[in-house]
């Protein structure tokens, strides 16, 4: 790990950027989140890395100290507190007054950082966001398994925009500058635990004070989606904390005080249709298993035999 001696240098068409990494107990992802950020092309002396680390139990305090980089790179360390305390304690130790956040399982495509830096310069917007694209296979598949599933990495559409105007960005690749940010308030400390819409809220004050929120296209990173692995999407304090997030950003924002009777209705409602959805989709899927055995049976057999006939 290197440490900053002074400050950043930096220019009208490359700023000084503190790129910020919020992470608890991925210490394999946020390795190789490192590694695509620090090879950036992008001037060595005009951009560091800030990791902060929500109390992590894992090596990732040792990856992140032994992490051999042309960069600098530090580590700020938080007791486990949530996404909204690691970003006020970034922008706090960051030294540049640009912001670019990238979630720790997310890597950084090949340009991302010029691209990003390069638009929040020249787009006059406040905040500036680039593509997510699901995380490809490290290497491209079209095979059968021995037990014949086919194995297939896929293919992505590239946006057809070069820069467009948005309300809302990917709070995972995205570019602040720190002087509207800290005008409208920063980050509202309110959304605690796993945050929901944290940085939502925040594009929304900017665009209500005035701001321009961009999409661009080259400022790509490829997630790996780490935040719905099954451990998060049927925990439920990790879900309690989402939809406490979601309710506290719509009612803040969007909801008039005589319409609450109405959404305190609403809400169980949708949510019971959704887990009726569910349910039903979860019949069918057993209603056909007998069907799918069946007929894979009869496949078995008729191949078999065909196999076996002279």
């Amino acid at each position: 790990m290197t440490a900053i001696d002074g400050p950043i240098q930096t220019s009208t068409l490359e700023p000084a950027v503190s790129v910020v990494i919020l992470t608890w107990n991925r210490a394999a992802l946020l390795e190789r989140c490192l590694r695509s950020v620090v090879h950036q092309d992008y001037p060595t002396r005009s951009f560091e890395v800030v990791v902060v680390d929500d109390g992590s139990t894992d090596s990732t305090v040792e990856v992140v100290e032994g992490f051999v980089s042309p960069v600098p790179v530090r580590l700020v360390r938080q007791p486990h507190s949530g996404i909204v305390a690691g970003r006020l304690n970034a922008i706090r130790s960051a030294k540049a007054d640009l912001l670019v956040f990238i979630d720790d399982d997310g890597e950084a495509a090949d340009g991302w950082l010029r691209a990003i830096a390069r638009h929040a310069v020249s787009s006059g917007a406040a905040v500036v966001g680039g593509a997510v694209f699901p995380a490809p296979q490290r290497e491209l598949q079209a095979r059968f398994t021995r037990a014949g599933e086919m194995i297939w990495s896929g293919f992505h559409v590239r946006p057809a925009a070069e820069v467009t105007e948005v309300d809302f960005v990917a709070e995972g690749n995205m570019a602040i500058w720190r002087g509207p940010l800290e005008a409208v308030g920063s980050f509202d400390p309110a959304y605690q635990g796993f945050a929901w819409h944290e940085g939502a809220d925040v594009f929304v004050r900017m665009r209500r004070a005035g701001h321009r929120v961009v999409f661009v296209d080259g400022a790509r990173i490829d997630h790996a989606s780490a935040r719905w692995q099954p451990s998060l999407r049927y925990n439920p304090r990790a879900q309690f904390s989402q939809a406490a997030s979601s309710g506290y950003f719509v009612g803040k924002h969007f909801l008039d005080r005589g319409a609450l009777p109405r959404w305190l209705l609403v809400v169980p409602l949708r949510e019971v249709a959704l887990a009726v959805k569910q349910v039903i989709a979860a019949l069918l899927a057993i209603a056909v298993a007998p069907v799918r055995w069946v007929g894979t049976a009869v496949g078995l057999f008729r191949g078999s035999r065909a196999r076996l006939a002279p």
